[in-house]
C-alpha cells in the first residue's frame, strides 16, 4: 500500500510538471509568433508628404462628443490620391478592411440593441407577474 502511495505522488508530479511545461511552452510561443509577425509600417515617401495639403478642422457640433480614438478621420477625402498604383491599393485595401469591421461593428450593435430589447421586454412580464402574485397574497 505504501508503494502505491508514493507510486501515485510520483505520477502525479510528473503529471503537474508536464503540464507546467507545455504551459510554458504554448505562453512563449504565442508571444513570439505574435511579435514576429506584427508587419512594421512603411514609410511614407517624401514626394507623397510634401506634397499633402494640412487638413482643415471642421467646426463640430457642441452636444457630439469628442471621441479620442476614431475609425475613419474626417479629411480622408481631402488627402491626395497617391501616384504609386501599390500605395493606392495599400489605401483600397486599408479602407476595405475598415468598411467590414464597421460592418461587422453594425451588425453586433444591431444584435445588442435586439437583445436589450428582449430582455426589456421579459423582465415586463416578470414585473407584470410579480405584482399579479403580491396583489393575490394581499
Amino acid at each position: 500500500m505504501q508503494n502505491n502511495k508514493k507510486h501515485g505522488n510520483l505520477l502525479l508530479w510528473i503529471v503537474i510538471t508536464v503540464l507546467i511545461v507545455l504551459c510554458l511552452a504554448l505562453f512563449l510561443w504565442q508571444n513570439f509568433s505574435t511579435s514576429s509577425s506584427k508587419t512594421k509600417p512603411t514609410p511614407v515617401p517624401a514626394t507623397i508628404a510634401s506634397t499633402q495639403k494640412t487638413p482643415t478642422k471642421h467646426p463640430e457640433p457642441a452636444s457630439a462628443p469628442q471621441t479620442p480614438h476614431t475609425l475613419v478621420n474626417d479629411d480622408i477625402n481631402q488627402q491626395p490620391i497617391p501616384q504609386n498604383s501599390a500605395l493606392t491599393q495599400e489605401e483600397i485595401d486599408k479602407l476595405n478592411d475598415i468598411q467590414k469591421q464597421l460592418k461587422a461593428q453594425q451588425h453586433t450593435l444591431q444584435a445588442q440593441h435586439q437583445d436589450a430589447d428582449k430582455l426589456i421586454q421579459l423582465k415586463e412580464e416578470q414585473v407584470k407577474l410579480l405584482e399579479k402574485q403580491l396583489a393575490e397574497q394581499k
